[in-house]
């Protein structure tokens, strides 16, 4: 058993503080006596807003030149990415990143 997992003796409650990805999966609750057992089973997903793995930065260039920025983002689900410039979208087509 994960060592940040709580559970009751008292009560049939399992905790599960600060969950990660780690903590996907399925969990099964069994009930159980000398007549038999019967289990229960849930699924836990869990999901992440976006955060930046890469960003643009300011950048100067010559006239004519071509410049590339790459933005990429994670999250669960994976977050999509659109270009926006003085508030207008750049490009209708959304990428995922």
């Amino acid at each position: 058993m994960p060592s940040k997992v709580g559970f009751s003796t008292q009560s049939p409650t399992l905790t599960l503080p600060e969950l990660s990805f780690d903590d996907e999966g399925i969990y099964e609750c069994e009930a159980y006596n000398s007549e038999g057992s019967d289990t229960y089973h849930g699924r836990i997903i869990v999901h992440a807003q976006p955060e930046w793995l890469q960003v643009m930065s300011d950048s100067e260039v010559e006239i004519s030149s071509e410049l590339n920025w790459n933005c990429i983002a994670a999250g669960k689900p994976r977050p999509a990415v659109r270009w926006i410039r003085n508030g207008l979208f750049l490009i209708t087509q959304v990428t995922q990143s």
